[in-house]
């Protein structure tokens, strides 16, 4: 024997101000409907703390990110877009970097490192693996020398070429005026130390090899 519940014990109660409206119009499409914004509705934007200052949330998250190509040359426009609202000075800048404590000329050189050609996979550092090497007493003084002038002609060779096409690419996307006036603002000698932050520090395949056999004691004899 089935048994069967009264209606009201599974149906909600119906809304006494829902009795006597119309019925639904069955063509009416939920997506249809735009909301009308209010006049007095003022639209907030995010804005974060960035040493000392208050910044939009996308300048602020390109300025608290490392130099990273794949996550800040893609949105390169976008933050250009952005400097119409960042301040012009920021106390508590990275002095080491630029010197003039300017939001944009910090923005424009993160833009230059992410057009910067970076190691591939299997590269050898060398601004963290040359010093082991050359402290290495099992290494012998001639690979030391070949190691060093080999890592030395690579990145000046390499900063050239990466240099040249970076330029190309910042002229050919629009940005060239923009972006040249800002690095004018840095001074002859902090842009030089801005190149040498930036400067990739790779070794070719047969400057690999050498540290390949350089790192083998067993073919190498000891140094005393």
């Amino acid at each position: 024997m089935v048994r069967q519940f009264p209606a009201t014990d599974y149906l909600p109660p119906l809304d006494p101000a829902k009795e006597n409206m119309p019925p639904d119009d069955e063509n009416d499409d939920p997506m249809s409907i735009v909301p009308v914004p209010s006049s007095n509705a003022v639209a907030i934007p995010r804005e974060y703390e960035w040493k000392g200052s208050t910044v939009p949330e996308p300048v602020y998250n390109a300025l608290s990110t490392p130099y990273r190509g794949q996550t800040f040359g893609k949105k390169h426009s976008y933050l250009l877009e952005q400097f119409h609202e960042v301040p012009e000075f920021v106390p508590g800048l990275d002095t080491q970097l630029t010197p003039a404590k300017n939001v944009r000329t910090k923005l424009v050189c993160k833009f230059e490192s992410a057009c910067t050609s970076t190691a591939s996979p299997g590269d050898v550092n060398t601004g963290k693996l040359l010093p082991k090497l050359l402290a290495n007493p099992n290494v012998p003084d001639e690979v030391k020398q070949t190691l060093a002038s080999g890592a030395h002609a690579n990145c000046a060779v390499q900063w050239r070429e990466s240099f040249h096409k970076k330029r190309r690419s910042v002229e050919n996307s629009g940005f060239a005026a923009l972006a040249y006036a800002e690095l004018q603002t840095v001074e002859e000698g902090n842009e030089a130390a801005i190149a040498e932050h930036d400067r990739p520090k790779v070794l070719d395949a047969r400057t690999v090899d050498l540290i390949s056999m350089a790192e083998s004691e067993t073919l190498l004899p000891t140094v005393a």
